[in-house]
């Protein structure tokens, strides 16, 4: 929804020369940046629920651990959610009309 809203732009930029592969670049890029900083949080949330856990003991003896495989599965996943997510977004709003986006602002 973040680039729909931001047609008038597009055609903006569009009408300046922008060519449509830099504006699916960009889009793709911004989305991972995105996508990634949900994922970090998710992390760091991750982390400090495990400690806050294992200090209750509400498990009794037995104590949550970080596993770095699955750290590194959890990552290649989110650029692949972030790839599949942005690419059909940036797909067609770098395809937009330059006269259609400024004229109504939507797509």
């Amino acid at each position: 929804t973040r680039i729909f809203e931001r047609s008038s732009e597009i055609g903006v930029r569009k009408a300046f020369g922008a060519k449509t592969g830099n504006l699916l670049v960009q889009f793709l890029f911004e989305n991972l940046i995105i996508t990634f900083l949900g994922g970090i949080i998710g992390i760091i949330l991750t982390v400090l629920l495990m400690n806050a856990l294992n200090h209750a003991e509400v498990f009794g003896t037995s104590r949550l651990t970080f596993n770095f495989p699955v750290l590194f599965i959890s990552i290649f996943i989110t650029f692949v959610f972030g790839i599949l997510s942005g690419f059909l977004p940036a797909w067609r709003i770098s395809q937009t009309p330059v006269a259609g986006a400024l004229k109504t602002g939507k797509l």
